[in-house]
């Protein structure tokens, strides 16, 4: 018997093992699927703040695209790309912001110094003006690039932004437990599918939620290239006093779901308090994941919006 014991002692070992070596063989087989075009898709183009990645999609009036977080330029870029953006009405400019990706954080950690950065990023392309779209963490820095430049911003939108001071939360002891022990990218790779599965279900007649869902998954890996980024965004909300909202003079659409958690409506009804020049549209019972699951509606809601204030630039 003792025998017996010892040998499937050992079996379910043997199993333990092969388990984990597949289990880690398809996850670093799907990191690496996300991360080896990463590159090629964006360029590093050096400017009076330093170089900054970017990336480019469209034709016709330019769009500055502000990333949140975690992410970099490829968290807009795939989701463009999903939407058939070369084929619309805009020339979208995507920047990495500083501390994301292949773009030094030395290039701008306040939501000032970021705007500015923007600024650079378009002489170095010779642009003039453009719309500016800032979401969720990319928020600050959009609203504080309209303010900075009235002349170069024809028209804001911001999407579920940040737009006063945002206190970071605990994370749940399921996520932190994962994190430390498995690591972030691990972590992402564990819940991605039944997390998107979830989202999907919300209307499985639109294919696009599950695709969209699986790009902005995928922009938080690899996590050690997004750490500064993030860590220095989490420090800037938490120190962010008041943002030049009154400034603001140009056409502004604020989009906000009634059931944002992560940054809730009162972001959004700040704002428009703020910016006369701003329109408030409210998206009833909608959390933080409504760009994926009311792509459709938020899009046209851009796009009407945009295609009226956005101004044609070269």
């Amino acid at each position: 018997m003792r025998k017996w014991l010892e040998w499937i002692g050992i079996g379910l070992v043997v199993i333990v093992l092969l388990f984990s070596v597949f289990t880690y063989v398809r996850f670093s087989q799907w990191r690496t699927a996300v991360t080896k075009n990463l590159d090629r898709d964006s360029v590093v183009v050096q400017t009076a703040k330093g170089p900054i990645e970017y990336a480019e999609i469209g034709h016709g009036t330019v769009v500055l695209m502000v990333h949140g977080d975690p992410g970099g330029y490829d968290q807009i870029y795939q989701v463009l790309r999903i939407d058939n953006a070369e084929h619309g009405d805009f020339r979208y400019v995507i920047p990495s912001r500083p501390g994301y990706l292949r773009t030094p954080l030395s290039v701008g950690k306040t939501p000032r110094e970021q705007a500015e950065a923007f600024a650079a990023l378009l002489d170095a392309l010779k642009i003039d003006k453009v719309a500016v779209v800032g979401g969720s963490g990319g928020g600050p820095s959009a609203i504080e690039f309209a303010a900075l430049y009235p002349e170069r911003c024809a028209a804001l939108v911001l999407e579920e932004a940040i737009t006063m001071q945002l206190k970071p939360t605990e994370p749940g002891f399921v996520e932190a437990a994962l994190t430390k022990t498995l690591g972030l990218d691990f972590s992402v790779w564990l819940i991605k599918d039944s997390f998107t599965a979830g989202l999907q279900s919300k209307d499985p007649s639109d294919p696009k939620i599950a695709s969209i869902a699986t790009a902005i998954f995928n922009s938080t890996v690899p996590a050690a290239s997004r750490a500064a980024g993030h860590d220095n965004d989490v420090a800037q909300w938490a120190a962010i006093a008041e943002l030049p909202l009154k400034s603001v003079h140009c056409p502004t659409l604020i989009l906000q779901g009634t059931a944002d958690v992560n940054v809730p409506i009162a972001h959004g009804e700040f704002a428009h308090t703020q910016i006369s020049s701003s329109q408030f549209v409210q998206l009833p019972g909608e959390d933080h994941w409504m760009v994926i699951t009311k792509h459709g509606e938020l899009g046209e809601l851009i796009h009407t919006f945009l295609v009226k204030h956005g101004s044609a630039t070269p």
